[in-house]
């Protein structure tokens, strides 16, 4: 039995990170494993925006993560949309130090498992462009950016990402959720997920992926839950501005067992 915590999506709500640290240790998981959009957005200004989230990751998650070590609970990550990319370096060398697992364009080992990670989200309407990427082809979107821009697609992104580990062998963490799934869909019921994760599920056929950025997806859909192929893939959804969020709690030995948490 190899259990895990999975959560995404929080935004730098402390109430719902306190939550999961708790049900972390209260189902004694041997990790959280955390799928973007890290930091808070609450600030107006961008030069406001990013010291909050530098702060965030600095003065609360890190030593909240040091103590999650001390219980023999690992952390596992990636950054989403929503994080400045400026900020990477702090989750860089705090992998560096071995205080967690930062996950982008990375694998890493979880137990018997093999575990990667991508943060980068096909084309979306908000204004900071730090995380988002073409999915076949290079265009270059006016926003705003903290770092240069990186002259890949997100195809040519996950074709490198599947060469690290054998993907049937591989859970990977993807911030965004495949295309035309239950696991993208906003209201109104549009999919807005991307192509070049799908097309990367159902051509490696990975055992697990788990998505986030479409917070809403399962409460439109009905499901937290969707299948590509052999591949299950998660999106448990959160709502970080009313303190609501689903953790789910699964074994990566046994994947009929997957349990939902209730944070509220």
């Amino acid at each position: 039995m190899h259990k895990i915590i999975y959560a995404t999506d929080l935004h730098g709500n402390k109430v719902l990170f306190q939550k999961l640290f708790a049900e972390a240790a209260k189902n004694k998981a041997k990790a959280i494993v955390y799928g973007g959009d890290i930091g808070p957005l609450e600030t107006s200004g961008l030069k406001d925006r990013i010291e909050n989230q530098k702060k965030f990751l600095l003065d609360f998650l890190l030593p909240k993560i040091k103590d999650l070590k001390k219980k023999k609970i690992g952390f596992y990550c990636i950054m989403g949309n929503g994080d400045f990319k400026v900020n990477e370096g702090i989750l860089v060398e705090a992998d560096k130090r071995g205080e967690l697992h930062y996950l982008q364009m990375k694998a890493a080992v979880l137990g018997k498992h093999k575990i990667a990670g991508y943060g980068f989200v096909n084309l979306f309407p908000f204004a900071t462009k730090d995380w988002e990427k073409p999915e076949f082809e290079m265009v270059q979107r006016e926003g705003i950016r903290t770092v240069p821009v990186e002259r890949t697609t997100m195809s040519e992104d996950l074709a490198a990402l599947k060469m690290l580990f054998d993907p049937k062998k591989t859970v990977y963490v993807l911030h965004a959720p495949p295309f035309d799934s239950l696991l993208d869909m906003i209201y109104g019921e549009s999919h807005v997920g991307s192509k070049a994760i799908r097309q990367f599920i159902e051509e490696t056929q990975p055992r697990l992926t788990l998505h986030g950025h479409i917070h809403e997806s399962s409460e439109v859909s009905g499901s937290f839950a969707d299948r590509i192929g052999r591949t299950i893939c998660l999106n448990p959804g959160a709502n970080p501005y009313a303190d609501k969020a689903r953790f789910l709690l699964l074994d990566l030995d046994d994947l009929k067992k997957i349990k939902i948490l209730e944070a509220k």
